[in-house]
């Protein structure tokens, strides 16, 4: 089965390595994952998925544009792994996103992957050296166990809240005894009084529960930590 991916979001892209495997278990149907997503490589490793495959944007394009024509009911063997692709030029079921309590799971259950209960998704597999990084992080960043805020301040979808909220937002928690630090990547900055890090996927996965709080703008990365314990 190919199966397009026709999306860049890291939790669009989790979401559909967790629950792949097992979707295509129970077909007994072998899978090929194409994504425009350049970190769908790593995510798929988290679900030691192989087979994945990563093309550009404008060859994506022209595989949905090939979809539309001949109808997929017509080539039998292709799927399209997110309920409204962002290059349909439709959007008619992103519209019905919150309307009458629709969630969003709710339409990745019932369009992707055919009722499959939510719960059925597998959990991200974790290193033994991955965990021995994270431990090798709180000693030399001196994070406090059960007590660290991790922010994500940044996102590129979503309006951002001013560094002034974040600076006061952030003292306030240093003054109830939190230690903190700021997500940052490229060229992203760091709110004063916190501590810089930048984590893989799966080191992420494997810090989040042990600093104990995130905090941040909505984006996939919280689609990823929605199972773990952290709050």
């Amino acid at each position: 089965q190919l199966c397009l991916l026709p999306c860049n979001g890291s939790g669009d892209a989790f979401i559909v390595c967790s629950r792949i495997e097992s979707y295509f278990k129970k077909k007994k149907t072998p899978f090929l994952l194409i994504s425009i997503n350049q970190n769908i490589k790593e995510i798929g490793k988290l679900f030691q998925i192989k087979s994945v495959y990563t093309i550009m944007e404008q060859d994506m394009n022209r595989l949905l544009s090939f979809v539309r024509y001949y109808g997929l009911e017509n080539l039998g063997n292709v799927k399209i792994m997110h309920f409204d692709p962002p290059y349909s030029y439709t959007h008619i079921t992103a519209e019905l996103a919150g309307y009458k309590g629709m969630l969003f799971r709710q339409m990745y259950v019932s369009d992707v992957f055919d009722g499959m209960p939510w719960d059925m998704a597998a959990p991200p597999q974790i290193s033994e050296k991955v965990r021995e990084e994270v431990e090798a992080l709180f000693v030399r960043k001196k994070l406090i166990e059960g007590k660290t805020v991790l922010l994500f301040p940044y996102t590129n979808t979503l309006p951002q809240c001013s560094r002034k909220e974040w600076e006061v937002f952030v003292q306030g928690l240093l003054a109830a005894g939190f230690c903190v630090c700021t997500n940052t990547a490229l060229e992203e900055q760091t709110i004063p009084g916190t501590r810089s890090v930048f984590f893989s996927y799966e080191m992420l996965l494997a810090s989040v529960d042990r600093m104990g709080y995130v905090v941040g703008i909505r984006s996939g990365i919280f689609d990823m930590i929605a199972s773990c314990r952290c709050k």
